[in-house]
């Protein structure tokens, strides 16, 4: 009887690794997203799994822009959005061609905003996510504190599992 039992689980559980999963990867242009990225296809992937980078840019904008717009602080921000969108959108590309190359598919969304771990977690909440892995800045105790982290943010906030890769 044990025989066949430990069959029957081998069988249940080999069917649920071919399943698509769905994997939250943020991105941003350092070496920390790289590693995670790496450290997901050396130790995580699975040939059905659909990878959703997300890269966001937060605005490079101060209050003092909002409380008197000029025309030029105007056309300042348009030429800064744009060349923000621009880069943004050449890492997903990046991130894409390298995926694909492994024979993974996946999706690229790039957000403007000024909470990036807020719109992880809602990411992930309000779409079919299984999973998050992402890169650590690895910021010291102090400036954690008074900035926040958002591999810290999404790690307490997601109500799915997220694996935070350290940095080296």
């Amino acid at each position: 009887m044990y025989p066949y039992q430990t069959r029957r689980i081998r069988s249940q559980l080999a069917g649920l690794s071919r399943e698509a999963r769905h994997v939250v990867l943020p991105i941003d242009s350092s070496q920390n997203s790289v590693r995670a990225f790496e450290w997901y296809l050396n130790e995580m992937s699975k040939p059905n799994d659909l990878v959703h980078f997300v890269h966001v840019v937060e605005p490079k904008i101060t209050d003092m822009t909002y409380a008197s717009p000029t025309e030029a602080m105007t056309h300042t921000v348009m030429r800064q959005y744009e060349k923000d969108y621009a880069q943004g959108n050449a890492l997903g590309d990046d991130f894409l061609a390298r995926l694909n190359s492994h024979g993974l598919r996946g999706k690229f969304t790039i957000h403007f905003g000024n909470k990036p771990g807020e719109y992880i977690v809602n990411l992930v909440k309000n779409q079919q996510v299984d999973m998050v892995v992402m890169g650590s800045r690895g910021v010291g105790k102090l400036t954690r504190t008074i900035f926040g982290s958002v591999s810290d943010y999404v790690l307490h906030h997601s109500h799915k599992p997220v694996t935070i890769i350290p940095p080296i």
